[in-house]
């Protein structure tokens, strides 16, 4: 009997990832670069680009901050444009 051949399922990104390719989305659209939100944000690059990544998570007030940098309301940042 022949073995099927293993297909790779599309890995389901976490909220982490999730909402840091959001903040990327929303910098881009914002014609940022990743140390101007961190400048306006009152931290560094790194920061930044490791919430982008997914793999640091984004704290409260950092998301508060967020919102307000990219006038859009925290659960923009977590769920998503309203459709």
């Amino acid at each position: 009997m022949a073995k099927k051949p293993k297909t790779k399922k599309a890995k389901k990104k976490t909220l982490q990832q999730q909402v840091g390719d959001r903040v990327k989305a929303l910098r881009l659209e914002s014609k940022m670069t990743q140390e101007e939100l961190a400048t306006r944000m009152g931290s560094d690059q790194a920061t930044i680009s490791g919430w982008e990544a997914g793999r640091h998570w984004v704290k409260p007030k950092a998301l508060e901050r967020l919102a307000v940098v990219f006038d859009v309301k925290v659960t923009t940042l977590l769920v998503g444009r309203e459709q």
